[in-house]
């Protein structure tokens, strides 16, 4: 991520250069490849500006794989505008990797299609596409797919009012994160854990906890948390 900081500005030429050559599969590639940086970054506008860009320069017959990233990747960052039009996206990248049988791609696409209905508040519907997710996860040892999914999961459990298996579900996700040295989930799940304390009137208990995910956001430049 510090690397693309530094180079975005040849990102951005790079990307130009794809879409007015019309060469769609390699502005598919270079949109999905950049789902990560641009939502780490808070570049969301202008990401959902390169990523539809690039999608309507192709088609369906278009590369089928790098077709399902880019649409993953529109609908994350739709959903991260606050726009409905995320499901259909994300559903669209879903039914690709199906057919793919690409499980892991279909892992991703689920796990944020869980998000998109947490925020229509069909909390059902959450849990059933983020076990699904987190099952395919798990068949392609994908740990920290399955963090995310035990993040949103443990998110369903706190709006539902049920403490024990948000708890469960969040220190699942922490030990998953600190094995796997993923400091992301990790901050987010820790930030989590320290709003939980705060809400139960452990103020002692919750100042650690927001103290070491405050440093973990800072030392990554994440700047949107």
């Amino acid at each position: 991520l510090a690397d693309l900081d530094i180079e975005y500005n040849n990102v951005r030429a790079a990307l130009r250069y794809a879409l007015d050559s019309d060469s769609s599969s390699l502005a598919l590639r270079l949109v999905g490849a950049l789902r990560w940086f641009w939502t780490q970054r808070s570049h969301i506008s202008e990401g959902y500006d390169w990523v539809t860009a690039a999608l309507a320069k192709s088609d369906t017959s278009s590369d089928a794989p790098a077709r399902a990233k880019a649409l993953w990747c529109a609908g994350v960052l739709a959903w991260l505008r606050g726009e409905a039009v995320a499901a259909t996206l994300l559903s669209d990248s879903a039914a690709i990797w199906r057919t793919l049988g690409d499980k892991r791609g279909l892992a991703y696409s689920l796990q944020h299609l869980g998000l998109v209905a947490l925020w229509q508040g069909d909390h059902e519907k959450v849990l059933s596409l983020e076990m699904e997710s987190l099952s395919l996860f798990h068949e392609e040892g994908d740990r920290f797919g399955e963090s995310l999914a035990l993040l949103c999961m443990a998110q369903v459990a706190s709006q539902s009012g049920d403490p024990e298996n948000e708890g469960r579900w969040l220190g699942q996700c922490v030990q998953i994160a600190r094995e796997t040295g993923d400091t992301w989930v990790l901050a987010l799940a820790l930030r989590n854990l320290g709003r939980k304390a705060i809400s139960r009137g452990e103020f002692a208990l919750a100042r650690p906890i927001l103290e070491e995910s405050i440093r973990l956001f800072s030392e990554m430049g994440t700047k949107h948390e």
